[in-house]
């Protein structure tokens, strides 16, 4: 019995340990214009050509108060990546796991299979190009309206990847709080979520 005991105290330690690869994961540090340090937002004219908002706002949760991202938006047409990060892959990463917490409301989904709301992943390639990175893992919301969810996804890595960039999608509106990026070796990924 003590084998199987080391084996879960070794995966708590491990997962207790692991780091999010990205920064400011929470948004809680903001730059001048009011955005999340860390956090790539689209310029103000796409954003205005799309009808889109992108805000940090604060609510109260019982007695905490949680930060959260707010995408807002309404253009019909293709759906518009906002909050990208750039990544980079520890070496050997054959998997990583993402999990989020977000809200919904209005949420559409486009014409094309990429134009989902949620977490979207691209990965970057030395020679400057970008492929969207196993689309029927992505984080996807429902279409109805939510409250606050946990969402995960385990994503395996391409071999010739060595960074990625994350971006949440949607049309309609999107709130996003403690978003992980976790390296995900250290996940025995058999077990139950």
């Amino acid at each position: 019995m003590r084998i199987p005991l080391l084996s879960g105290f070794l995966m708590l330690s491990l997962l207790a340990s692991a780091e999010n690869l990205l920064k400011n994961s929470a948004f809680t540090e903001l730059d001048e214009h009011g955005h999340p340090e860390g956090w790539i937002i689209s310029n103000p004219v796409h954003l205005e050509r799309h009808s889109a908002k992108v805000s940090v706002e604060e609510v109260v949760e019982g007695d905490q108060s949680i930060r959260f991202l707010r995408i807002e938006k309404k253009a019909p047409s293709e759906n518009l990546a906002v909050g990208n990060q750039e990544i980079s892959f520890p070496a050997g990463t054959t998997a990583i796991r993402i999990r989020a917490r977000m809200r919904g409301r209005d949420l559409v989904a486009g014409n094309e299979n990429w134009h989902v709301a949620g977490v979207a992943l691209t990965y970057l390639f030395e020679d400057g190009t970008a492929r969207p990175g196993n689309m029927d893992k992505w984080i996807r919301m429902p279409e109805q309206d939510s409250d606050w969810e946990i969402y995960e996804t385990l994503i395996p890595v391409r071999d010739d990847a060595t960074r990625a960039s994350l971006a949440f999608v949607a049309q309609g509106w999107q709130g996003v709080h403690d978003i992980q990026l976790i390296h995900a070796q250290a996940i025995r990924t058999e077990l139950p979520h």
